[in-house]
């Protein structure tokens, strides 16, 4: 059970006699500490026995200090040392993030998930100005939102921008976070174009892709746009491609139905050929998914255990999803997704532990291909 006692106060902004840290700064120690948050992110850290504290305010604007996650953690780790603590010894929250900083947040969890540490999501990608206040003597976190003078176009759709703050008492909304990112997992890329399109194309006459708990729909279009080029590549261009995104929010499907996304320069600049061969450009913050691609694409709101429904696909793909939940729930999701394999077919799903490695191999069915990655036997 968390120490951290996590309050959402939604009035005016005050000032409150504490630390100010600025963006990119970071502070450790027992003092209260604030910070105030855009489309900036908050990686924080808690001790309730020794009552420390540590906030870092992440921008993305350079690699420096608290501007890039894993230079904010290095900081906060030299600090804690002073401590005598460790990172894994304190709670971990995040909050934080804007629509049109997507990957400002993402770097920040990947950095938490490839360091192992368990963290909190508290308040994502959103659109109010929010004012966090730490105050480790007592053990409290407060989050003031002032609301918004005039109601944005996210209004509707983004939790954070939930003036009733209902995404906080419901459980099943709060399964949404909104945290994706086009092409932001580069080894399922990679399996994808290397291992499973060689394959289907040797074996089978189709490639059908299902994206468990795909968000707003990122995940899917990225794996179609590598998809499509692979097969063009191959000089099989009609070779038949499906996808098939599903999560159990209604409001990230719609979004992935609609197909517009904002659109970091850095990110379009990371994979230009591929925007510009798959998408339309809106404005100059905007991209639109293109014909081809959404023919090819569809979403269903489905929670990931009730499996597949009579169809089995060639790839099945679950990232970034498990870890949320406790290992028997993990188990269930699992079982779930199994059964949308095709025997010859594959399976992409990561999980902080061993736990799905296991039981896939345990199983006898599956070979183990590499991380998170795996095919299913032949009978």
């Amino acid at each position: 059970m968390s120490a951290l006692k996590f309050e959402i106060v939604p009035a005016v902004i005050k000032d409150y006699q504490s630390v100010r840290v600025l963006q990119g700064q970071v502070h450790v120690g027992p003092e209260p500490q604030q910070t105030y948050l855009r489309s900036c992110v908050c990686v924080g850290f808690y001790h309730p026995t020794r009552r420390l504290g540590a906030l870092s305010h992440i921008t993305g604007f350079s690699e420096a200090g608290g501007h890039s996650a894993p230079a904010a953690l290095r900081e906060i780790e030299s600090r804690l040392t002073q401590h005598g603590l460790r990172l894994a010894d304190c709670e971990c929250f995040v909050i934080g993030g804007a629509e049109l900083a997507r990957h400002v947040f993402d770097s920040a969890i990947r950095e938490l998930r490839d360091r192992r540490l368990q963290y909190r999501e508290l308040d994502v990608l959103g659109t109010f100005h929010r004012k966090l206040l730490l105050n480790p003597q007592d053990g409290t976190l407060a989050l003031f939102k002032s609301q918004p003078t005039s109601p944005t176009k996210d209004h509707d759709a983004t939790f954070s921008a939930d003036p009733a703050l209902n995404c906080f008492q419901d459980r099943r909304r709060r399964l949404f976070t909104g945290a994706s990112l086009f092409f932001r997992n580069p080894e399922l890329l990679q399996c994808l174009r290397e291992a499973v399109i060689p394959a289907v194309l040797r074996s089978f006459k189709r490639c059908h892709i299902w994206c468990a708990g795909c968000s707003t729909g990122m995940e899917v279009y990225s794996l179609g746009m590598v998809a499509l080029d692979t097969l063009a590549r191959s000089k099989q261009p009609q070779f038949e491609l499906r996808l098939l995104g599903t999560d159990v929010s209604e409001e990230a499907l719609a979004q992935g139905r609609l197909g517009d996304y904002a659109l970091s320069a850095r990110m379009e600049d990371s994979h230009a050929d591929l925007f510009r061969q798959y998408c339309e450009r809106v404005d100059p913050h905007t991209v639109r998914i293109g014909q081809e691609l959404r023919a090819r694409s569809s979403f269903a709101q489905r929670d990931i255990r009730e499996g597949s429904r009579r169809h089995r696909f060639e790839l099945v793909v679950c990232d970034h999803v498990l870890q949320y939940f406790t290992p028997e729930i993990q188990l269930e999701f699992l079982q779930g997704l199994t059964t949308g394999v095709r025997p010859g077919g594959f399976i992409y799903v990561s999980s902080p532990s061993a736990l799905i490695r296991d039981t896939l191999l345990a199983s006898g069915e599956y070979e183990m291909l590499s991380r998170s990655f795996y095919s299913r036997r032949q009978p």
